[in-house]
């Protein structure tokens, strides 16, 4: 029980920030949308805390939930994109049928390389040390600002956390060509 309301905590802190997100990366799906699948990702997190699940968990919950909303866009631009290709009537042109399943298709390959570019991101995350992780994740997957990020790492200031990144991220770089 006491798990349930640290998680209803978390779910309502970080609702905006999360919404933010999606809007940011998903920017075909309307407002409702982002409702719906923040609400959907609520009750995952939920069910999966009371299964016992959450304690397998590796990295931060937010990275978590962020990867289960992740999870559940790509699934509802996919649908999205399935049914404007149903709703062609059957009097519409061939070629533009044809077109627009070629649309789809790009757009799903589009998707699958987002995903697999996710995966990467997440294993090479996995890989770094918690100073560094912490920085990067909260900058650019959380949107937090340098000098949130300074103050959360005990950092002089926000130049030293943007330095701190840059080193980061050239290291990363070298080790990881194709994310350049």
């Amino acid at each position: 029980m006491k798990e349930n309301v640290k998680i209803e905590k978390f779910v309502v802190k970080y609702r905006e920030r999360t919404i933010f997100f999606l809007r940011k990366h998903f920017t075909t799906l309307r407002s409702e949308d982002y409702e719906d699948i923040y609400q959907e990702a609520s009750i995952v997190l939920f069910c999966k805390e009371a299964a016992g699940a959450l304690q397998a968990v590796t990295c931060q919950l937010y990275t978590y939930f962020l990867r289960i909303c992740i999870n559940l866009s790509h699934k509802m631009v996919s649908r999205q994109q399935h049914m404007l290709l149903l709703s062609v009537s059957g009097e519409e042109n061939v070629d533009t049928l044809l077109l627009m399943e070629q649309s789809v298709l790009e757009a799903q390959e589009a998707c699958d390389a987002r995903r697999e570019k996710m995966a990467l991101a997440d294993r090479i995350l996995a890989g770094l040390s918690e100073q560094s992780r912490r920085l990067l994740s909260g900058h650019y997957l959380e949107g937090k600002s340098w000098e949130e990020m300074a103050s959360i790492l005990g950092l002089s200031n926000a130049d030293t956390a943007k330095s701190l990144a840059c080193r980061y991220r050239r290291m990363l770089k070298k080790q990881y060509p194709a994310m350049a």
